[in-house]
């Protein structure tokens, strides 16, 4: 069985890629068209915006980082996806 190929979302995390790279079952690609299996960090909370709600004072979000991630999830189009808590 070939190893299944990861692309994780704007990835700069050393630890997270060392955990998909120990795995015998799994090799990371740098390449989202590639990818067998997408895998999203975690981070600031999503922008309330997105799910029709107001901005909590205190609470930080990223616009920017929402829009990489939402792009990743639509050209990923029916490919699994994972994440790790966003908020």
């Amino acid at each position: 069985m070939s190893k299944q190929l990861v692309f994780v979302v704007g990835s700069t995390d050393s630890r997270l890629n060392v955990m998909w790279n120990s795995n015998p079952d799994y090799a990371l690609t740098p390449s989202i068209d590639k990818a067998d299996i997408l895998c999203f960090q975690g981070g600031m909370d999503m922008h309330p915006s997105l799910y029709n709600e107001d901005p909590i004072p205190g609470v930080y979000f990223s616009k920017d980082r929402d829009r990489i991630d939402l792009d990743a999830w639509d050209k990923a189009g029916t490919r699994p996806k994972v994440g790790i808590c966003r908020g």
